[in-house]
């Protein structure tokens, strides 16, 4: 590992950007993502940060986030196939946490398939834990379906906490009133 930074930015002009895209959309299946087209309008929300991760000068991966009061919802991250297990993703989610200085919380689908299983390892590892076993992704719209999933934090939240995230989740990320 090089110099580890994060660049904020969902510009179709930044260099880094078409490569993302491509990671973005083989990393996940068509119903735990947006249409490129709609990831492109986010940041008109003054809430969603779409960060390059970048290896000294080389594109590493993205996190996508969105910032609430009280903690921060990472929507997507991805590490390139190659540099997974390189201590990349850890250095990311971690740094996350002290950049925002809020609890994280993301979704990871249900540990059915042995990739499932590496990935809800790997945020185990990094501190984080289930606050809701029985948590579905909703739909990104038309055509997609929704997933069932897990809600993770980095921190220790009881159930009154966790229902009003899933709430705000819902309303802000997937437009469910």
């Amino acid at each position: 590992m090089k110099a580890l930074t994060f660049i904020k930015s969902v510009s179709d002009s930044h260099p880094y950007y078409s490569s993302c895209i491509e990671l973005y959309l083989s990393a996940f299946p068509a119903d735990e993502r947006r249409d490129v087209e709609s990831l492109e309008k986010l940041p008109d929300d003054n809430r969603f940060q779409f960060h390059y991760l970048a290896d000294g000068n080389d594109l590493a991966g993205f996190i996508s986030v969105w910032q609430f009061t009280g903690y921060i919802y990472v929507e997507h991250f991805a590490v390139f196939p190659h540099l997974r297990s390189s201590g990349i993703g850890s250095w990311a989610i971690n740094h996350l946490a002290e950049i925002y200085k809020s609890p994280v919380i993301l979704e990871v689908e249900r540990p059915v398939s042995e990739q499932a299983k590496r990935r809800l390892d790997f945020y185990s590892k990094n501190g984080f834990q289930v606050i809701k076993s029985d948590y579905i992704q909703p739909s990104y719209g038309p055509g997609k379906k929704t997933v069932p999933a897990l809600l993770l934090a980095n921190t220790n939240l009881n159930p009154d906490q966790v229902q009003p995230i899933v709430k705000e989740l819902y309303s802000a990320v997937y437009g469910i009133e």
